[in-house]
């Protein structure tokens, strides 16, 4: 037969050990009587440390000893708060904040004999709660304090919170719109359209602006329009979505924004007319001397038309012949004379930069007729090596020509003089690009204008304007190439520039 075996009895101790709970029994002295397992955990006393000894000797703060003093002094007539707070420094220093829940034990005639404390530590639920209001105060404080407009909207757009910003921006104060839907602060089409980009997210996810970012414009109370820069971010709270709008007033940005295109357009003018103005100084170093690169063909046109007359005249036979080889002749001296006008006139024409594929070969080498015009070449040897493998690039013909030269004149000037001088011009590919380079034997660059050598009005000649390799520059930079220059062996300098290749 199995034997029956009786449950242990459990103490009232052992009840009192596993509890969660601090318990602690007084006598009506304030002596402690009972200090449990859990008691003994958060103080680090142990319960016979504390036996017998008065609580507030013990475990209260000293702010909070004379009010439990109190209790046990009227306790002859049962007053004992049910529930309290107090403060119970522990062993090694630590202050911590018990919520308390107190009855009293009664003896046989009805006086107290003990007092009862259950206590839940909260020191550390009230430093998280603590924290919790200065993170909420110091929320509101930035908002409310915020430069850029603050709006909160719940799922069907209505306004919960305006902020003092959204306020001044708008022309509102928060009562007047809380509780309206948001689209008040849209003009047209954006007031028809927000409610249903809201219904579109919730049924598809699809973001037009939740979380990315846009340009708009906003509405004031008075009517007026102002563009604005708008960011929204959506929190879950539950079950509900709310969404935050960070508005920024953007009129000033886009008015500066307008005053910068202005002057940039007008830099750009200004960087024309100085291109322009450089154009015509080279022309006004060439004018002296262009009356007699036009005075040769002008006048073997009128010997060639005077020959023609008397050939008329003469009773020879082969006058229809004659007539037609002085004719042809003067027609090709005119060609001649025209094609300096046209290309004098093409260079010096202000007009708007238009970039092109071209032959880079072609444009140097028509530069160079040009630059030669009437310049002082006696003795010079000039000569070209111009790759004729070259791709094509994008150009302005007629910048690019302008540059080459102010280059070659340039090389011309420094050599006057000189019988033993010589001017190269080169092309050839250097990798996406390619590089154009006029090099001449003459007596190098001067030390006082060599780091400001491209520099506006910074010249070496005693009647120059100091603008033509600033502007060459300028040209250059404007095509995404670059410009430098440096020295040659054995004497003389070398000016390059590159530009890229057209895709």
């Amino acid at each position: 037969m199995a034997r029956s075996v009786s449950p242990s009895p459990v103490s009232l101790d052992d009840l009192l050990d596993v509890l969660g709970a601090l318990v602690v029994v007084l006598d009506v002295e304030g002596r402690v009587v009972r200090f449990n397992r859990a008691c003994e955990e958060l103080t680090g006393y142990r319960e016979a440390e504390v036996a017998g000894k008065p609580v507030w000797d013990v475990l209260i703060a000293e702010g909070d000893s004379e009010a439990v003093r109190a209790v046990f002094d009227d306790l002859h007539e049962s007053v004992l708060p049910n529930s309290n707070m107090n403060d119970w420094i522990t062993k090694n220093g630590e202050r911590r904040r018990i919520a308390w829940s107190n009855t009293v034990s009664l003896g046989n005639q009805g006086r107290v004999e003990y007092v009862i404390g259950t206590g839940i530590d909260i020191t550390d639920r009230l430093a998280v709660e603590s924290a919790l209001r200065r993170n909420r105060t110091l929320l509101q404080s930035m908002i409310a304090t915020s430069p850029d407009a603050i709006i909160t909207i719940d799922e069907e757009a209505r306004i919960e919170s305006f902020n003092t910003a959204a306020e001044e921006m708008f022309g509102y104060i928060a009562g007047d719109v809380i509780g309206m839907n948001v689209n008040v602060l849209m003009p047209e089409p954006y007031r028809a359209e927000h409610d249903g980009y809201l219904r579109r997210y919730e049924e598809t996810g699809e973001k037009r602006i939740i979380g990315i970012g846009r340009e708009v414009v906003g509405l004031r109370k008075d009517g007026t329009t102002f563009p604005i820069e708008l960011a929204v971010g959506e929190v879950e709270l539950g079950d509900q979505r709310r969404f935050t709008g960070f508005i920024r007033d953007i009129t000033k940005r886009r008015e500066a924004e307008d005053q910068l295109r202005t002057s940039l357009q007008r830099i750009q003018e200004i960087q024309a007319e100085f291109t322009h103005v450089s154009r015509l100084s080279a022309m006004g170093e060439m004018a002296a001397t262009l009356a007699h690169e036009l005075n040769q063909p002008l006048t073997a046109v009128m010997n060639y038309v005077q020959a023609g007359r008397r050939v008329m005249k003469s009773d020879r036979p082969d006058t229809q012949e004659k007539i037609e080889d002085v004719l042809s002749k003067a027609s090709a001296q005119a060609h001649r004379a025209g094609e300096i006008i046209r290309r004098l006139r093409s260079f010096v024409a202000r007009g708007e930069s238009e970039k092109l594929p071209d032959d880079i070969n072609e444009v140097v080498a028509d530069a160079c007729d040009l630059a030669l015009v009437g310049a002082r070449t006696e003795g010079v040897v000039f000569t070209t090596q111009l790759d004729e493998k070259l791709p094509p690039v994008m150009v302005d013909r007629v910048q690019i020509q302008q540059v080459v030269v102010n280059l070659l004149r340039n090389s011309i000037d420094a050599l006057e003089g000189r019988s033993d001088a010589v001017i190269q011009v080169t092309t050839r590919q250097d990798g996406d690009s390619v590089r154009v380079a006029v090099a001449d034997n003459g007596p190098g660059l001067d030390e006082e204008i060599a780091d400001k050598l491209f520099q506006s009005f910074n010249t070496s000649k005693p009647d120059g304007m100091g603008i033509g390799l600033s502007v060459s520059r300028s040209i250059v930079e404007d095509h995404d190439g670059r410009i430098d220059a440096a020295p040659c062996e054995g004497g003389g300098v070398e000016f390059w520039f590159t530009l890229p290749l057209a895709e």
